[in-house]
């Protein structure tokens, strides 16, 4: 278990000294209810909207939860480049491209062309203002 110094949700409820534990998509914390009675309470992650840990031992374990994370997702990209026979030249050649078909699909106009909006008998506007 975790000590926080305040866990703020994005309802903007604050718990200020609280003992906190990740569990999958949520964290579960230690707490009061409106009755005065200790309750495990479990929060999903998407209310949270950040946690402040000043104690030296559950800041110790935050980061090396975070690194071994990390960790992680550099086996896999790494897996995924073997799977290809990749190296880390062509991995930035991947980037690359993929990046510039993004600032290439962004550049396309996301509203229809004028011309392919309806037209009233005439060929004018049929909502009015300018053809």
């Amino acid at each position: 278990m975790l000590k926080a110094k305040e866990v703020v949700l994005t309802d903007g409820t604050i718990y200020q000294e609280v003992v906190v534990l990740p569990y999958g998509n949520s964290f579960l914390i230690d707490t009061m209810n409106d009755a005065g009675e200790s309750i495990l309470r479990e929060i999903q992650n998407e209310k949270i909207k950040h946690i402040d840990y000043k104690d030296v031992q559950s800041v110790y374990f935050v980061r090396g939860l975070a690194l071994a994370e990390l960790a992680m997702s550099v086996d896999e990209m790494q897996e995924f480049m073997e799977d290809r026979g990749w190296d880390n030249e062509d991995l930035v050649e991947a980037l690359k491209e993929a990046s510039k078909d993004e600032e290439e699909a962004q550049a396309q106009p996301t509203t229809p062309a004028a011309s392919g909006l309806p037209k009233g008998i005439d060929g004018s506007n049929p909502y009015g203002g300018g053809n």
